[in-house]
This record gives C-alpha cells, sequence and structure tokens, in this order.
C-alpha cells in the first residue's frame, strides 16, 4: 500500500509523495526546519511525529527567488493553458471559443484562492466537491467547473493546470490569501513508521542549484554572507559567495570584470550576481559591459542608493563638508549600520576623496578607517551569534536594502 509525506497547510494537503521524501517537496525547507514531536493516538498511546515547519511568509520568500513568482505564474499559465485546448474541445464543442477565451489568468488565479482557502479551512471532501460540480455551470463559472473537476478526479491536473507548468506556481498563488504566520508542514512520519526513513535520517541538501555571489573582494562576501545567515536564515542554502581565499582569486574591480567576462565567454548556466560598489570606479568599470550582450543568467549590479550616504561627512583636499556619495564612495561599509560607523563621539567616520576619473567626470571617494569599521561590524556579529547581543538592536536598515536587492534580481 504505501506510505506518504505531506506538505500540509491548514487541513489541506498541498502535495505528497509515496515511499520517498521526494526532492520537489523541500524546496522551501532547511535543516532547521526539521522537528520531532510527540504526540498520541486517540487510544493514548504514545509516538512521534517527524516534521518540517516553515511559515508562509518564509515559503513565499523561498519561492520567490526561486522564480515561482506571482508575475512568472501568469507567464506560465499562458504557456500551458494551450495544452488544455483538447480537453477544452472534448467538453465544450461548439462552445469551445467561448469557453478558452472566458478561461483566464485572471479569472482562475482568484477562483484558486477561493477554493483554496475552503480547503485550508475545511479540508478536502470529495462528496462535498461533487455536489459543488452538480451546481456549477460549466459556462458562466468556467473557472471553479475545470478546477473543482481537477480536485475530484483528475490526477494529470493541478487546481486545471497539467502538473507540467509546475505546482509550486500554483502553491505560490495560493500562499498570497493565507496569513504569513500561518505554517506549513511536511510530515514525513508514514516514511518513519513504514521503514522507508530511519528516525535520525538527515537531510544535508535541500536545494542544491545555488546563485552565486562574485563581490569586489573578500571582505564584501564575507559580510554580506554573514549579514544573510543571521538576517534570513532560510535564505542563506540559496546562495554561494566566491571564496577567495580557496580559489587564491585576487580582488578589486578590474578583477570582477574579469571574472564575468570569462564566465560569459565560456556559457556558463549558473545564475550569478556581478556586485559592484556604488562608486566612482564601479561606474566607471562598469561602462565596459556597455557594447556586451549580457546573457540573462548574470546580473552586473551595483550597491543601492542608501539613505544614510545622502549627506554623509566627506574629507577633500580643500575643505570639509558632507555630501551625498551614492555613487561615489558607497563600499560595502556604508552598509555596516549606522551604529558601526559612529565613532565614540557619535560622529559618521568621513569618507576621503581621492583621484578624478575622466571618463564619468566623477570623485572616487574611501570610507576612512576602513579595517576598524570591518572589525566592529565582525564583532557586532560575534555578539549576537553568542547572544550577547540582540539581533534587533543592530542597524540593519542598509544592508536590508541590499539583501532586499540581490533577493530580486532574478524576479
Amino acid at each position: 500500500m504505501g506510505s506518504y509525506a505531506t506538505l500540509t497547510v491548514g487541513k489541506y494537503d498541498l502535495l505528497l509523495s509515496k515511499n520517498c521524501l521526494a526532492d520537489y517537496l523541500l524546496i522551501i525547507f532547511n535543516k532547521n526546519d526539521k522537528v520531532i514531536e510527540k504526540d498520541y493516538y486517540d487510544d493514548g498511546e504514545e509516538y512521534f511525529r517527524y516534521m518540517y515547519k516553515t511559515s508562509v511568509k518564509k515559503a513565499k520568500q523561498c519561492l520567490d527567488i526561486l522564480g515561482y513568482t506571482l508575475k512568472n505564474s501568469k507567464t506560465r499559465f499562458d504557456e500551458y493553458k494551450c495544452q488544455l485546448e483538447f480537453k477544452l474541445e472534448l467538453d465544450y464543442e461548439d462552445n469551445y471559443e467561448e469557453a478558452y477565451k472566458k478561461f483566464s489568468y485572471e479569472t482562475w488565479s482568484k477562483t484558486v484562492i477561493d477554493v483554496a482557502n475552503d480547503l485550508v479551512q475545511n479540508g478536502i471532501n470529495y462528496e462535498r466537491i461533487r455536489r459543488s460540480l452538480k451546481n456549477t455551470s460549466k459556462i458562466e463559472d468556467i473557472d471553479r467547473y475545470i478546477i473543482l473537476r481537477s480536485l475530484e478526479y483528475d490526477d494529470e491536473s493541478y487546481f486545471g493546470m497539467p502538473y507540467e507548468m509546475d505546482p509550486w506556481f500554483t502553491i505560490r498563488i495560493i500562499l498570497e490569501s493565507i496569513s504569513d504566520e500561518a505554517e506549513i508542514i511536511l510530515d514525513y512520519t508514514g516514511l518513519v513508521d513504514g521503514g522507508w526513513y530511519d528516525s535520525d535520517h538527515e537531510i544535508e541538501s535541500f536545494y542544491d542549484t545555488k546563485i552565486i555571489i562574485m563581490t569586489e573582494g573578500k571582505s564584501d562576501s564575507k559580510i554580506i554572507s554573514k549579514s544573510l545567515e543571521i538576517m534570513y536564515p532560510h535564505l542563506y542554502h540559496f546562495y554561494y559567495f566566491m571564496d577567495f581565499d580557496i580559489s587564491k582569486a585576487q580582488g578589486s574591480t578590474n578583477f570582477l570584470t574579469h571574472y564575468i567576462k570569462a564566465f560569459i565567454g565560456a556559457g556558463i548556466s549558473s545564475q550569478i550576481i556581478a556586485l559592484f560598489d556604488n562608486d566612482a570606479a564601479a561606474h566607471n568599470e562598469i561602462l565596459n559591459f556597455e557594447k556586451m550582450e549580457i546573457p540573462s543568467n548574470i546580473k552586473i549590479l551595483t550597491l543601492p542608493d542608501i539613505e544614510i550616504a545622502n549627506d554623509y561627512p566627506t574629507i577633500g583636499p580643500f575643505n570639509n563638508q558632507n555630501a551625498n556619495i551614492n555613487g561615489l564612495a558607497c563600499s560595502i561599509e556604508l552598509f555596516l549600520g549606522k551604529n558601526v560607523l559612529c565613532d565614540e563621539d557619535g560622529k559618521l567616520v568621513p569618507v576621503i576623496w581621492k583621484g578624478y576619473i575622466d571618463r564619468i567626470n566623477k570623485y572616487q571617494g574611501e570610507i576612512t578607517n576602513k579595517d576598524q569599521v570591518q572589525q566592529k561590524f565582525l564583532h557586532v556579529i560575534d555578539q549576537i551569534k553568542n547572544k550577547s547581543l540582540p539581533a534587533e538592536d543592530h542597524d540593519w536598515s542598509a544592508m536590508e536594502k541590499l539583501l532586499q536587492m540581490i533577493f530580486n534580481a532574478f524576479q
């Protein structure tokens, strides 16, 4: 008969797999989501439940990074709707053209949410679905009719669309209408009880295809990586940061350009984010890509503009004054938090102006005491990890903007 692992939100099983913990069930989880709970059968006998748990909010973030966005859901619907043509012709015969036109993403997605909300609240009841089908007009309420029929008996479609579309696109739509705090549970207790998994079985690899992030240097990668691990631990495993120590790679604006050009020439298919500083030198360097055709799997980005840089103290050859240093002198240090950038007197560590770059008519700036600023930030990270400093006590505002830019790079 077999055993099942079920992916559940509320009272509805979104997905399941038989006799194994299928990879497609794991994409929204990581190893920290594993939960083993004591529970009791109706007769009072004790047993253990083996699960992975996450929230709807975290699941949506994971799915968006993986490309299961609402925008892409519409694109996929339009691509796969044509596969329903034969079924619609059989079902609607003379009314085929009208039915095909009425069955649109806008109406279908709204009905998916409506039907799914009922399933989440009440669970699936096939007798109730059959009664609803009898009272649903094939023409006037085509979306609901197709979805209910799919739920009743069609094992080749998911909420009315072919499984080849990938059910996660539909699930992403469903999750949009569910509370962010609601739990999504992957329960594989049946697999353990059925002997398919040992109770102490550990899964190490949840999603193997990582987005590669390349920066101008080792410090940038280290800082962003550590920040991501603290701020969004459930998203950390989707990214790989270039290890300058292992590869013995050199870091600089010029070398980052060199690596990206080499990857483009080699036809590397992995998703890559090339992250430059937001300073004059970087903007000058990026001009070298102007006449190149950049493949869609490579994104060339600069650190984003941030509020603290709009009015920042600078040191010049003739006078010292505050200036907007976005695009001129914003390196990773400017993203480490105001509490890190301020000295003992509460004053921001200034930026010093360096050389003038003729090609873009801008001065290049660099923060002073760079090493000390970095070490101060790494000390904050250590304090947060050993729980001597609450993470919320640190200023993450600039880093939050940077991470959101990274998350949205391929959406």
